[in-house]
């Protein structure tokens, strides 16, 4: 998982910008891992990225922060379906940030 994690913190990384749907897709896929590592019960610190002082990946990083803050303001299931149901909910909403630019 924590591996799922890193690509997803890099996808972020090269998309923190991203305003096509294409590169909103990238953006997409990293809640959508973030979401289902908070479904899965993985610890808030296993899933929280860490500071970065280079100024060119910082911003990805508080997005990712803020990903992974909503992520696990949301409830866990314990029905596959209901966690999957979730999953998609949350890949929707940060699929509409990113398009919209927010």
């Amino acid at each position: 998982m924590k591996k799922l994690l890193l690509v997803a913190a890099v996808a972020v990384t090269l998309n923190v910008q991203a305003r096509t749907m294409e590169d909103c897709a990238i953006n997409a896929q990293a809640s959508k891992i973030v979401m289902q590592a908070r479904q899965a019960g993985i610890s808030i610190d296993e899933v929280m990225p860490g500071y970065s002082d280079d100024p060119e990946t910082e911003a990805s990083f508080v997005i990712m922060r803020l990903m992974t803050i909503d992520a696990f303001s949301q409830p866990g299931y314990s029905l596959s379906k209901n966690q999957d149901r979730a999953s998609v909910e949350f890949q929707s909403k940060w699929t509409l940030k990113c398009l919209k630019g927010k």
